[in-house]
């Protein structure tokens, strides 16, 4: 059985009732509604730098290089704890051999905080939810450089640790003389180091592709710098470089500077400038 639908001729519909209206309850607010506003104002650097150390440290990568780096660093310190009747016990002594692994691995950390995005992926969804990519950049290199920071002050502390077990364990003389001067040149060559990785990172999203050229291209040119490059070489060593900052040595400020600016500052502009470009996929 088929109801019986009545429509109305058209030629009854009028300027009025030609539309009609549709009474909605509750009513819907109209676009510029306060409550249904969108900020433009976006995130706050602070807010996406806590989100990148965050995603650092939720990685199984970031969480295994953290954890090589004071696993070999407290290894370096036991072993000179357990030859301290034999061997001189001095706080900068045994940061010393603690830095080595420092500069070895730190920098891996600002080489996956920028290659993971495309390594892994998620470029086009972190870049979706935060359209200003250069902010998210700039955070990515803070939240590498913090969590270096914190890596050297624990690795510090472990070794002021170690100094007085080893100074219990010697009849010999003892030196806890560590100047500001020092620490400062401490932090500043092993941030320079992060920083240099970052730029690697920024400039090859592949994770592999960053680790081999990090590792390969300056200690490579290091050893062409002392047989062909000759004196020309100490012009871009990077590591004599480090070593000059560590000390604060302004003997030779020309070669400092042209060394980091070729493979600390130069990088990093062109890696924030590349990624800022590249597409996400």
């Amino acid at each position: 059985m088929t109801a019986d639908v009545h429509l109305p001729d058209a030629t009854t519909f009028t300027k009025e009732n030609r539309v009609p209206t549709i009474a909605l309850d509750p009513p819907v607010p109209p676009v510029d509604d306060p409550s249904i506003r969108l900020s433009a104002t976006g995130q706050s650097l602070l807010l996406l730098v806590r989100t990148e150390v965050r995603k650092s440290l939720d990685t199984r990568s970031g969480r295994w290089v953290l954890a090589a780096i004071l696993l070999l660093c407290g290894a370096s310190l036991g072993w000179d704890v357990l030859h301290a009747a034999s061997e001189d016990v001095s706080f900068a002594r045994y940061l010393g051999h603690a830095g080595q692994p420092l500069l070895l691995l730190l920098p891996v950390v600002g080489i996956l905080a920028m290659t993971s995005e495309w390594s892994q992926r998620t470029a086009l969804t972190t870049f979706t939810l935060s359209p200003r990519r250069l902010r998210v950049l700039i955070a990515k290199m803070v939240g590498a450089l913090l969590i270096a920071l914190a890596t050297l002050a624990v690795v510090a502390a472990a070794t002021a640790a170690a100094t007085a077990v080893g100074s219990l364990l010697t009849d010999g003389p003892v030196s806890f003389d560590w100047s500001g001067k020092d620490a400062g040149g401490f932090v500043v060559a092993n941030l320079l180091n992060v920083l240099m990785g970052v730029s690697f990172g920024a400039v090859l999203p592949m994770t592999a592709v960053a680790l081999v050229a990090y590792f390969v291209a300056p200690t490579l040119f290091t050893v062409l710098s002392a047989t062909v490059l000759a004196s020309f070489g100490q012009w871009l060593d990077v590591f004599a470089a480090f070593d000059r900052v560590s000390r604060f040595d302004g003997a030779h400020l020309g070669w400092t500077g042209t060394a980091l600016a070729v493979w600390v500052v130069v990088p990093v502009v062109l890696g924030l400038w590349s990624s800022n470009r590249r597409e996400a996929k």
